[in-house]
């Protein structure tokens, strides 16, 4: 390959001389950051509706709001945010929940977590935007395409939840925007902001690992392709994949200081592989995936029924990347696309996944990428691009539809059928059904709420629980120095050897998921009354207190 003809194969991915596209200007700026700051208003309206009207809240979401209040419920000290989930959720909510004394629904209805993933609602929103801008969407279907978004039935539910899910959505659009940009400007900015975004990635979710290697190798692919210089990817490859390889590093290393384990994130007794093996969760779709490959692809199809249009979107694409020889675009388009289901289909394999509807999230704004890629790919004339807009409409909005139908089904709604039947029909009979998916303001958190006005009322006692199931008991506790609980330094100690460090133990009924909990693993006789030195002093619903007597090791 001559000279000329080589730097002529780099500059149509890499444009290094000729027309350049053109940086965003304010108009587009004003427009990316009103599309957010609207998402994130609509984000919070809905939560304060979902939280105050209908008393819902989700359990996974308390559960890291609190893993925050825990930071400073006894004393400050970072280790108690725990190493179960990725910590970046509840570090964004820390300086929320110390406002907890003026306004008590930040933590006791988790609304500090529905603010955080409102704002991540809204950045998500905005970073949607400037991929359309990067594609050269016109401005009007732009601001039509970003509803139909964020109006998405799914979407819109975990926009205002306080889950990692619509977090683990954002962080990959902004990596995909540097990337983008970064590929059609070469501004090393764009690519560092790509690279940082991966790294908060990992710090929200484990699914960022298997994104930042597929996009990572799909980029390397295009590059080769097109003859870049080898110093060249090596020196990119490795500023995009820094930030995550240091954190995911930093992370197993803390894991192993602290807790002992460097991968107690993924060994301990509160993990997926742990609840996974108490047969809970096991339905129709975890069992056909189970150690079958054809199963397991069938259930990752199945999943696409969340956003019917992901599959052809998928399908056109790909002919689009061997049509224009490997287009990089297209590749890192495609291995985002199939970076989250491929973990899915691994940890369904070994049946270690509760195929919850959460998981197959990216297929909806995957799908919604790959069609406003074939937009750009595929415009002509100015009656040629209106009529592929419209079709691209007519097709998002047909998902959208087919979103909220697939969420009310056994199957593809497993995890969110319940609340969205709840939210339709609020007073049916059977809406108790939600308690499955959700915590409602009865039932669980009566108890809860009746477990702490216990401990209230008895200011001398002094009681251990594990917050794997107690942790709303904690938020109604008026004296932490009363309760020791999982978080603290000296639990585990505590548990082993209680006389004369605490005075009871609270204790859940070792069935299901209880089973976990860790007074369980230690005493699995205590709750039925089997351990000698134990005394029930009282009972709420199937949770049972028990007195800690003088003969107690």
């Amino acid at each position: 390959m001559s000279t000329t003809r080589q730097f002529s194969s780099i500059s149509r991915s890499y444009p290094l001389v000729g027309p350049i596209p053109r940086p965003t200007d304010r108009n587009e700026q004003r427009e990316a950051l009103g599309a957010g700051l609207f998402t994130f208003i609509l984000s919070l309206v809905a939560a304060a509706v979902l939280v105050f009207k209908y008393h819902t809240m989700q359990n996974d979401a308390l559960g890291r709001v609190m893993d925050a209040y825990y930071v400073i419920y006894h004393q400050f000290h970072l280790a108690a945010i725990g190493f179960v989930w990725n910590p970046l959720p509840s570090l964004l909510e820390l300086p929320l929940v110390a406002f907890e004394r003026w306004w008590h629904p930040l933590v006791t209805d988790a609304f500090a977590g529905s603010i955080v993933s409102s704002l991540f609602a809204g950045l998500g929103a905005y970073y949607l935007t400037r991929i359309m801008q990067h594609w050269h969407i016109s401005r009007w279907f732009r601001g039509l395409w970003a509803l139909i978004y964020v109006l998405n039935p799914m979407i819109f539910l975990f926009e205002p939840n306080g889950m990692s899910d619509i977090m683990m959505v954002t962080t990959f659009l902004a990596a995909l925007d540097g990337l983008l940009r970064y590929i059609a400007t070469e501004n090393i900015g764009q690519l560092v902001s790509s690279s940082i975004w991966l790294g908060l990635a990992f710090l929200n979710r484990y699914e960022a690992v298997p994104f930042a290697l597929c996009i990572g190798v799909a980029w390397d692919i295009g590059m080769i392709v097109h003859g870049v210089p080898w110093k060249k990817i090596i020196g990119r490859t490795a500023i995009l994949a820094l930030p995550i390889t240091y954190l995911g590093l930093l992370w197993i290393f803390f894991n192993w200081t602290i807790m002992g384990d460097p991968f107690y994130f993924a060994n301990s007794e509160y993990s997926n592989a742990a609840q996974m093996k108490t047969g809970i969760y096991n339905f129709w779709v975890t069992a056909l995936a189970k150690h079958s490959i054809p199963g397991t692809a069938h259930v990752l199809i199945f999943f696409a029924n969340l956003f019917p249009p992901f599959i052809p979107a998928f399908i056109l694409v790909v002919v689009v990347a061997l049509v224009k020889k490997l287009d990089t675009e297209a590749l890192i388009l495609l291995a985002a696309s199939v970076a989250v289901p491929l973990l899915q289909a691994d940890l369904l394999f070994k049946g270690l996944s509760a195929a919850w509807d959460r998981y197959f999230i990216m297929y909806i704004p995957m799908g919604f990428l790959l069609i406003f890629y074939l937009v750009n790919v595929l415009r002509g004339r100015r009656w040629k691009t209106w009529v592929l807009s419209g079709l691209a409409t007519i097709a998002l909005l047909v998902g959208d539809a087919q979103t909220l139908s697939a969420i009310q089904k056994p199957g593809t709604g497993h995890g969110l059928r319940p609340l969205v039947a709840y939210l339709l029909h609020p007073n049916r009979p059977n809406s108790g059904a939600l308690a499955r998916a959700t915590v409602i303001d009865t039932g669980n958190t009566e108890m809860a709420k009746e477990e702490a006005d216990y401990i209230n009322r008895h200011p001398h006692i002094r009681v251990l629980l594990d917050t794997f199931n107690f942790f709303f008991v904690i938020p109604y506790v008026d004296r932490p120095s009363q309760v020791v609980i999982t978080n603290d330094t000296d639990f585990r100690s505590v548990l082993q050897n209680p006389r004369g460090r605490i005075t009871d133990i609270l204790v859940p009924q070792p069935v299901g998921i209880s089973q976990l909990n860790m007074v369980n693993v230690v005493y699995p006789t205590l709750w039925s009354g089997g351990v000698p030195w134990a005394r029930l002093v009282a009972s709420f619903g199937s949770d049972r207190l028990y007195q800690v007597l003088s003969n107690a090791p």
